[in-house]
């Protein structure tokens, strides 16, 4: 065999090679067509024997690895199909609306643990009151001040009116003395140099503020817990909020609510009920206590012996009914005849 020929065998077998893998790629259905003649089978057979040789051939082939070739999976195949844009064209059809919550960078660690206490809990009565009296409302912007309610108005309003108007009053209030901290702090680094009490009155300004988020995160669960039932509310005032306003544990609480109800009921001592024969035993003492036609003596009776002798009463005797005579035609009967009393 000249080289030439040699050369030319090696090419057909890998153009062969080429053309199988490109077949399992493409993952075609293989069709085969039974045949009762023994020439189609015969020729299935030639050809199966053919792929073999070229395949264990290694000196005129070498073996390709399977990991330079992985097999593709429809994930894949779609990637392959489905063209990407261009930067262009995606900046002009604009960002995705994502339900997906998102968040911005993140703040210094020692920082978010200060803020994370109070914004769960708030902060205490007496640091809540010694923090707002050390902050006072700039004299030359006092619209940071709350507004108060005009006289006028609060008498035309009921008493919940005026209460949830105070409780806004007072949240607003808060809210403009941190911004007077903010504005103390800002006022420094723009005039002195002293930059702890800077900080110091940006720390008051995030406390004041953490404080003013937790009222508003209490003023909700009041606003929510009159629609619920009363057997929960215990689980709720003792429930913590993180990213939900009861935490995301609120449901594994309910359902150890229901099972702890569900063994007290069943750990629960429940009262005999009566048989039927004590009821009917009952019954008849009760009938029993009353017997015959005996009444009780009328009113009249008890007054007409007052402040008297006692008169001797006969034995009662009763008068039959009054018997009427057959009623006659008037103008049979002159005269009126009255009732005979026998």
């Amino acid at each position: 065999m000249s080289k030439r020929s040699a050369v030319d065998k090696i090419g057909y077998y890998q153009k062969k090679i080429k053309k199988l893998e490109e077949q399992e790629r493409k993952r075609y259905k293989r069709v085969i067509v039974y045949s009762d003649s023994s020439d189609a089978e015969e020729n299935v057979d030639n050809e199966a024997e053919d792929c073999n040789k070229v395949v264990n051939d290694d000196t005129m082939v070498t073996s390709i690895p399977s990991e330079e070739h992985p097999q593709l999976t429809t994930e894949d195949k779609e990637e392959e199909t489905i063209p990407t844009l261009d930067h262009e064209l995606l900046s002009a059809l604009g960002d995705t609306d994502s339900d997906e919550q998102k968040y911005g960078e993140n703040i210094h660690q020692d920082l978010a643990h200060r803020w994370l206490p109070l914004l769960r809990k708030g902060l205490t009565k007496e640091t809540r009151q010694n923090l707002l009296k050390a902050y006072l409302i700039p004299e030359n912007c006092k619209l940071l001040r709350a507004p108060t309610l005009n006289p006028e108005i609060a008498a035309a309003l009921t008493d919940a009116a005026r209460n949830r108007d105070k409780k806004i009053e007072v949240d607003q209030q808060k809210l403009g003395l941190g911004i007077t901290a903010v504005n103390r702090a800002m006022s420094l680094l723009l005039i002195g140099d002293n930059k702890v009490q800077a900080i110091k009155n940006l720390s008051d300004a995030c406390r004041i503020l953490s404080d003013l988020h937790h009222s508003e995160t209490q003023t909700r669960i009041k606003l929510v817990t009159p629609g619920l039932d009363k057997c929960f509310l215990k689980i709720i005032h003792e429930s913590e909020r993180d990213e939900t306003l009861f935490g995301n544990n609120l449901p594994q609480k309910i359902k150890a609510l229901k099972a702890i109800e569900k063994q007290g009921l069943q750990i629960k001592k429940t009262d005999p009920k009566p048989s039927t024969s004590q009821i009917a035993t009952s019954s008849s003492l009760r009938d029993n206590r009353y017997q015959g036609n005996w009444r009780f003596p009328s009113r009249s009776q008890n007054k007409r012996g007052r402040g008297g002798p006692k008169k001797s009463s006969g034995t009662r005797r009763d008068h039959p009914s009054q018997v009427y005579p057959q009623t006659r035609s008037w103008s049979n009967n002159k005269s009126y005849h009255a009732p005979v009393q026998q």
